[in-house]
């Protein structure tokens, strides 16, 4: 039998996620900060996301700004083809691997969400410097990535299979600095959520919870620009 890498295991498991699931809801900072500045860009901005997956915030902003051109990438190919098959105008989307193979000065604003922290320091570093190159000067873009804050980090360390799917990297701020530090960082939030009570958890949840003590979701929300 043939031996699974990670990496197909990871994609594999990724693709089995987006098989099952249906629902497109965008994250709320995220948005927040895309019409944020693309009020101040203008409507013919060209958004790219990292780890668009099913395209659930790419979605929201085709719907407040239609003239905006989208893209995206994902290492599943099952979420690529979704939002491929929904056509949607002025709109490209792509199946990345260890390059992103995107043109140089061409993006206006670059919106990332939990998707990075899912590869390696050293690959991370190599996808933010290709974004660097794609990015036109004054373009800013959003990210969001665990922190050692996060409950899994004592059980896990700095990188390790995620009970969920994949695996996963945790960041200092000294990490944050040194994977943005082509850019001008221009703030960096820091977001912490505690579970205190949940009395819905079914049986399978109780005991991941239990297990792995995740009793807090620790993540920087990095805003970034290009200026040179």
């Amino acid at each position: 039998q043939q031996k699974v890498t990670p990496k197909q295991y990871s994609i594999e498991e990724w693709d089995a996620v987006f098989s099952n699931n249906e629902v497109i809801v965008p994250f709320l900072d995220v948005c927040v900060f895309a019409v944020k500045r693309l009020r101040k860009s203008g409507p013919c901005s060209t958004v790219y996301e990292f780890g668009c997956g099913m395209g659930n915030n790419l979605r929201f902003i085709h719907q407040a700004f239609p003239r905006v051109r989208l893209l995206g990438s994902d290492i599943s190919a099952v979420a690529i083809k979704k939002l491929q098959d929904d056509s949607i105008p002025n709109s490209l989307f792509w199946v990345n691997d260890q390059n992103l193979n995107m043109r140089s000065n061409e993006i206006d604003l670059v919106i990332e969400r939990g998707a990075i922290q899912h590869v390696s320091k050293e690959q991370a570093k190599s996808y933010v410097k290709e974004i660097y190159d794609s990015m036109k000067i004054g373009a800013e873009g959003f990210f969001e990535i665990a922190s050692t804050a996060h409950g899994l980090y004592e059980k896990l360390g700095e990188v390790g299979d995620d009970p969920t799917v994949g695996f996963r990297t945790f960041y200092t701020i000294g990490d944050i600095k040194c994977l943005f530090a082509d850019f001008k960082i221009n703030r960096i939030y820091h977001l912490q959520r505690d579970l205190v009570l949940n009395i819905s958890l079914g049986h399978n949840e109780s005991q991941l919870h239990e297990e792995f003590k995740v009793s807090a979701q620790g993540s920087f929300q990095v805003e970034i620009e290009k200026i040179c």
